[in-house]
């Protein structure tokens, strides 16, 4: 038996406060697919239905009737008394009251699903985090599943699901469409003859794949790395793969970070003991900027340029929190003009295969190393095809054959991690603050090193 939570939220607008929740919790006999609704609900606030955009004011609020008494409301005289169980004043309420409903499924060790859960759900998620003062920091879903990974985005799940009733932006109601509709796939799943719309659809087509490493699990990213490949009748091509890294927010990384990635971003151990003026005199790599800032505008420009050629996006994997706060922050940096160009939908690949099973093991790479977000993106493209092979594409004399091509072509695209006896010192020096490179002969050694650093744009 599983237990599973299914959850919708609707925000003010696309990158602004979820106003609005529904939920369905459920126990799933795995054997039969058959299940049992636990639970179910939704909440709404007041105050975040008054700050809504004109197209939600339209569209969402009039299939919320539970709200529509108090949309006029003063919440700083309402009386919460009056209020019905399943309406709050404010939004900080609202994400409190779904909190602690959360909190109790997640002790059950429920998995939690929503659909195309990037932005809305996963802003509603962080904010929530933002709320506990660093309290509720490892306390979010790992991970939290997207069915748009098994549906594709084109599908109306409405119609999909076969239930007959529900009404469109109804939080209560997209969440059980989106159980329903799930439901139905992972029964289709078990026919031989039936594949996943949701992949099939994307089989050949260009695959951006991305991984972020950042300070810590809730703060800024301070690197990326990306490939972007094609998988058809010809073969695998690496059409792309590239890294970048900000100086000054790798120097700020926490302790974790510090001991587990930095040793293996060969990159930037040259630049992380000098100072913001020696930096600023420093022709730097074409990998490295000096600005989170810089970083993030990096990281736009490759995406937007392969999104035009209507490449699908993949985060590496477990997309909340690291990689959507990253693209949060992408949008933000726009001011308005980007709120439209982010992937729609962020696959992600732990949906497909779970995170308790090594992607190393999975695909049999060798020398990924820990924490290095281009070896990551690697591995989480080399895992996406092998999947689609094993699990989707006829199975024929040759299945073994092609993902053995493609795994060795991958391979040769690893940054091999450094191993040698040169790096330990690296780890050993690791200090609360400052770089662990801490002396100018270890920086030096290092630079002369930099020439032959992969991770430049390859083509293959």
């Amino acid at each position: 038996m599983i237990t599973r939570f299914f959850f919708d939220i609707e925000s003010q607008d696309l990158h602004k406060e979820g106003f609005s929740f529904g939920y369905v919790a459920v126990r799933i006999n795995q054997k039969t697919n058959e299940f049992v609704i636990l639970e179910q609900g939704e909440c709404h606030s007041i105050e975040g239905a008054q700050g809504a955009c004109d197209w939600v004011r339209e569209n969402v609020i009039p299939a919320l009737t539970a709200l529509h008494p108090y949309l006029n409301a003063d919440i700083t005289t309402l009386d919460a008394s009056i209020l019905p169980d399943n309406v709050v004043r404010t939004t900080r309420e609202l994400r409190e009251k779904f909190y602690r409903l959360y909190k109790r499924y997640k002790d059950q060790h429920a998995e939690f699903w929503s659909d195309v859960n990037f932005p809305v759900e996963t802003n509603f998620l962080s904010a929530i985090v933002k709320d506990g003062n660093g309290s509720r920091d490892f306390e979010m879903p790992y991970p939290l599943h997207d069915m748009a990974n098994f549906l594709d985005v084109s599908v109306t799940r409405k119609n999909y699901c076969g239930l007959t009733g529900l009404i469109d932006h109804n939080p209560l109601h997209d969440a059980l469409a989106i159980l329903y509709s799930l439901q139905k796939v992972e029964n289709e799943l078990k026919t031989t003859a039936y594949k996943p719309p949701a992949i099939t659809a994307n089989q050949s087509k260009l695959r951006f794949v991305f991984d972020v490493g950042a300070q810590d699990l809730q703060l800024s990213g301070f690197g990326f790395g990306y490939v972007v490949t094609r998988l058809d009748e010809m073969g695998l091509q690496v059409l792309e793969q590239g890294q970048c890294y900000s100086i000054y927010s790798a120097q700020e990384v926490k302790e974790y970070v510090r001991k587990n990635s930095l040793p293996c971003l060969t990159l930037l151990h040259p630049f992380l003991n000098k100072d913001k003026e020696a930096l600023e005199k420093l022709s730097l790599p074409h990998e490295l900027v000096l600005t989170v800032h810089e970083l993030r505008e990096r990281f736009y420009t490759i995406y937007n340029r392969w999104r035009k050629f209507g490449a699908q996006v993949y985060s590496s994997d477990v997309n909340f929190p690291v990689e959507t706060n990253f693209l949060s922050m992408v949008v933000e940096d726009g001011k308005g003009s980007r709120d439209w160009e982010m992937p729609y939908p962020l696959a992600d690949i732990s949906s497909l295969i779970k995170v308790d099973i090594s992607r190393e093991e999975y695909t049999g790479l060798q020398g990924l190393g820990k924490g290095n977000p281009l070896n990551h993106a690697l591995a989480s493209s080399c895992a996406l095809h092998m999947h689609e092979i094993q699990n989707v594409v006829p199975v024929t004399a040759d299945t073994k054959e092609r993902i053995a091509a493609i795994q060795k072509k991958y391979q040769e695209h690893v940054q091999p991690y450094p191993r040698d006896d040169k790096m330990m010192p690296y780890v050993a020096n690791v200090k609360n603050t400052g770089s662990p490179l801490d002396t100018k002969s270890k920086i030096d050694s290092e630079s002369s090193k930099l020439q032959d650093c992969p991770g430049q744009t390859l083509r293959g």
